[in-house]
């Protein structure tokens, strides 16, 4: 393998690299994109098992539908329980944005969904659905 030296041809490579035409496949969600840099949202502050979380929920402005969500929580950014609140974030997210009938998404993360036998849920992925199935609007 010949190690390429030359700036030139990096700079070559990268522009090529770069110019590549992006294709959506098939299996690619296509994601919500807000037009302007601010959309209407709503946080609330929730507390499970003695940890303070907050869950933001953007919503589209054309008809008010949760599109985005974001859950953090008190603890230092790096740690294992913030980290896992991104990855969570990113999932819930993610199903919002990819299926066309919102409530059946919602109701079909809600069965799957952790629960005791007094139906709560054990999870915070499970309590931030189950409110939405309440209220999009995180309304008491």
């Amino acid at each position: 393998m010949q190690k390429t030296d030359s700036p030139a041809k990096m700079q070559l490579i990268s522009q090529d690299n770069y110019l590549m035409e992006q294709t959506n496949l098939a299996e690619e969600p296509i994601m919500y994109e807000p037009i302007e840099n601010r959309r209407p949202g709503v946080t609330r502050k929730y507390e499970m098992d003695n940890h303070k979380f907050y869950v933001n929920i953007g919503y589209n402005p054309e008809d008010m539908t949760p599109r985005v969500v974001r859950i953090w929580s008190d603890m230092k950014q790096g740690t294992t329980f913030s980290d896992m609140l991104i990855d969570l974030s990113d999932d819930i997210t993610e199903r919002l944005q990819i299926r066309k009938d919102l409530d059946r998404t919602l109701e079909r993360m809600a069965k799957a969904a952790p629960r005791r036998s007094t139906g709560e849920p054990t999870t915070i992925q499970g309590l931030v659905i189950d409110e939405l199935i309440k209220s999009y609007y995180l309304e008491d």
